[in-house]
């Protein structure tokens, strides 16, 4: 599984994007989904003191992963023209 995710933040930016490819994409979004929810879990419980103040920080996602309309890949068409160099 974890040959097929990425994650990086964005340049200039507090966000972390997270890419994963798998032949389901409704599989893919979902794995997208559970991991962004439990690093939320995660950096609460880690954030949060121990004489259960509020946390100085606070993580959120921002946008739900999606199904994709196509493929990601293969990328049929750049494949084609890449072919004829």
């Amino acid at each position: 599984l974890q040959e097929r995710i990425t994650a990086g933040a964005k340049p200039e930016t507090v966000l972390i994007d997270v890419d994963v490819l798998d032949e389901s994409p409704v599989r893919a979004r979902d794995i997208a989904n559970t991991l962004s929810d439990e690093f939320v879990v995660m950096t609460r419980e880690l954030e949060t003191p121990e004489n259960g103040t509020a946390p100085d920080s606070r993580v959120v996602v921002e946008q739900r992963a999606s199904i994709p309309t196509d493929p990601v890949v293969p990328k049929t068409a750049r494949n084609i023209a890449l072919g004829f160099l």
